[in-house]
């Protein structure tokens, strides 16, 4: 059995090398900020080993190190200097009504199919229950002005940022959800509305919930 104490030590003190807040390293274990504050301070009882896995792939660290059974710390495939991780930027909307990549963000990992991505934004509401993708997700996207039919986009219609599948219908486009109560949208050059296509969605990261 793990030293609950001592693999609280190690996750945080990786943590802080990587410059991870709670939050990052729960997003990407799919866990909730607490459990890892708990797992942290050693009140988590018993450690379990799913879990212990996932934080180590967060953190990039060998498993066995994080509870005691190596002095090895980095995964064979990593060096000494690989401490920085890069974090994909969040969208959010400006006071000024642009939308902009601000400081937030989450860690960059290939192994989590965000590899490519150049920015993120939150899911808000249940129009894409269909394709899996719930309230609160995390959508993480490759930056492009075109997709090929049918694909996953993250569209700006107006000022609203929406995950929407793009389809192109002669010199219309059709935005779809993937949930029967949303109606399609039909968009033509002659429509007032402004729709930009901001890039793929290559990922998503879910919560367990």
């Amino acid at each position: 059995m793990a030293d609950v104490k001592a693999l609280g030590e190690r996750i945080k003190q990786r943590r802080k090398e990587l410059k991870l807040t709670l939050q990052d390293v729960a997003d990407n274990v799919g866990v909730t900020k607490s459990t890892i504050q708990r797992y942290e301070t050693g009140k988590i009882g018993t450690p379990k080993l799913p879990v212990i896995q996932a934080i180590a792939r967060a953190l990039n660290v060998n498993p066995a190190w994080l509870v005691g059974k190596s002095e090895k710390m980095l995964p064979a495939a990593s060096s000494a200097t690989s401490l920085a991780v890069e974090k994909i930027p969040l969208l959010k909307l400006s006071p000024e009504g642009v939308f902009e990549c601000g400081d937030e963000g989450f860690p960059k990992f290939e192994e989590y199919g965000n590899g490519s991505a150049d920015f993120c934004m939150k899911m808000s509401g249940d129009s894409m229950i269909g394709a899996r993708i719930y309230d609160g997700d995390i959508i993480f996207v490759k930056q492009q002005d075109d997709v090929e039919d049918g694909e996953l986009a993250a569209v700006l219609i107006d000022d609203e940022a929406m995950l929407k599948r793009v389809f192109k219908l002669g010199d219309r486009m059709q935005l779809r959800s993937e949930n029967p109560a949303y109606p399609p949208i039909m968009i033509s050059d002659q429509d007032s509305i402004q729709v930009q296509i901001l890039g793929k969605a290559v990922a998503f990261q879910s919560t367990i919930k």
